[in-house]
Order: C-alpha cells, then structure tokens, then sequence
C-alpha cells in the first residue's frame, strides 16, 4: 500500500507491506477503543476541552 506521510511539516510516500498494513490497521483499532473507554474518575478519555 502507498500512502503519504506527514511528519514535521513535511510530506514523504511512504510503501507498507502487507503486514505492516495489519499492523497499522491493529494499532489505530487500539488507538480509538482507548479513546472510547472511560478513564479513571469518570472522564472521558483522549482530548479535553
């Protein structure tokens, strides 16, 4: 899979294989369940207001 990166303020291609896809698939699964759930005293996890 082909897909454009952004890291500093600059943009690069960057190529993922096949397992990288999954894995990359598995880690923002992660990411957002972890969002989702509530943290420690009953706020809401991730970003605050």
């Amino acid at each position: 899979m082909k897909l454009d990166v952004t890291r500093y303020g600059a943009t690069q291609t960057a190529l993922l294989s096949g397992a990288q896809v999954d894995r990359l698939i598995d880690e923002l699964t992660h990411a957002r369940l972890e969002m989702l759930t509530p943290a420690d005293g009953g706020e809401q996890a991730g970003e605050t207001r």
